[in-house]
């Protein structure tokens, strides 16, 4: 066996993150970012007491043939989130959606039931399940972001412009710029939108997105 969990294995990288819809000239853009380029929102370690092994007697050492026979022998324990999250990433929102929920004292599951409720545009209960979220860690940025996405899919705009802004204090990630640029756009203030679209743009000179964005801003006060 080329390793032992309980040895091989430092870190499982499991991140479920998020997508979001960006209206612009009548357009819906899709950016999903499921297990982004090794963010590590949640790393999980596999430690003895995750895993289950064979009891060995003190007084014996094994030898080659038992230690393959025992390896065999540890099957890792998946978590609830890990259930979840792959279930999310096959796209099966609905099973994901009972997975998360069945545990909700985590709060991994907790922001997992929110991102799936919001994938399946029950913006209401993600909402009541993000504010859970920032209950049990006020600095967990996502759950900021998630919520902002389900009160601007809402209309609530307000709500929605807050919450990038508090995201934005906390990670300044290219995805608030974007986020809170659709939400002015949305409400017709293309001057604001500009403004943080060309603030967004200086912080991420390469973003094309970004700089589509701003152009159709500017198109929209000619």
């Amino acid at each position: 066996m080329q390793m032992r969990w309980n040895k091989g294995i430092k870190e499982l990288f499991f991140f479920l993150f998020l997508s979001f819809s960006l209206w612009a000239t009548g357009e819906i853009r899709e950016i999903e970012m499921i297990g982004v380029n090794g963010n590590k929102i949640f790393p999980e370690k596999v430690t003895e007491d995750t895993v289950s092994v064979k009891e060995r007697k003190e007084d014996t050492v094994p030898n080659r043939e038992e230690l393959v026979e025992k390896e065999s022998e540890v099957p890792m324990i998946i978590s609830i989130f890990q259930k979840g999250n792959t279930l999310f990433m096959q796209k099966q929102y609905e099973k994901a959606n009972a997975v998360f929920k069945s545990d909700l004292s985590d709060m991994k599951n907790v922001f997992g039931a929110a991102t799936t409720d919001r994938f399946l545009g029950r913006h209401g209960q993600a909402i009541e399940e993000y504010t859970k979220v920032l209950q049990m860690n006020a600095e967990f940025g996502e759950a900021y972001l998630g919520r902002a996405l389900s009160y601007r899919d809402s209309g609530k705009y307000s709500e929605a412009i807050s919450d990038f802004q508090q995201y934005l204090v906390l990670t300044q990630k290219e995805d608030g710029y974007l986020g809170l640029g659709d939400t002015y756009m949305a409400m017709g203030d293309y001057s604001k939108a500009q403004q943080i679209l060309a603030l967004g743009s200086s912080k991420y000179p390469s973003s094309t997105l970004m700089k589509k964005m701003l152009s159709q801003a500017y198109l929209k006060t000619k």
